[in-house]
């Protein structure tokens, strides 16, 4: 097995969100590996699964490579479990004929709202 899928087997099995997280999958990482093979920091770990969902699709072939294919729906994985949400910086303009348009948050009270105060100046 080579560390990438194993690295992408721990990250199926754990989906870490945080840095305690991350050490409990590199310490599985670092207890199942192979003779001969590097031992990894959790540094190391978060930088290579981020170097493969980062990647993109080689351009001139029409399929992406299965284990950039698995880092990027873990990853979306990952953000699910933390309920990340995307926002859309664009949501906030109001598209009216393609320009921009400023909300309007003046309020101008009714004057009903100040009858019942006239009075005695005291409270109802």
């Amino acid at each position: 097995m080579s560390d990438v899928t194993r690295l992408l087997a721990l990250v199926e099995e754990y989906l870490p969100l945080g840095k305690d997280e991350w050490e409990r999958l590199t310490v599985a990482y670092n207890t199942t590996r192979s003779r001969g093979w590097v031992e990894r920091d959790l540094d190391s770990l978060r930088r290579k699964f981020k170097t493969l969902y980062s990647a993109r699709k080689p351009t001139g072939t029409a399929e992406m490579p299965p284990h950039i294919k698995k880092s990027k729906l873990l990853k979306l994985a990952i953000d699910d479990k933390a309920n990340v949400i995307e926002m859309d910086d664009d949501a906030d303009e109001d598209q009216v004929e393609g320009r921009f348009v400023e909300p309007d948050f003046s309020f101008d009270p009714n004057e009903e709202l100040f009858d019942d105060r006239e009075g005695d100046g005291g409270p109802p």
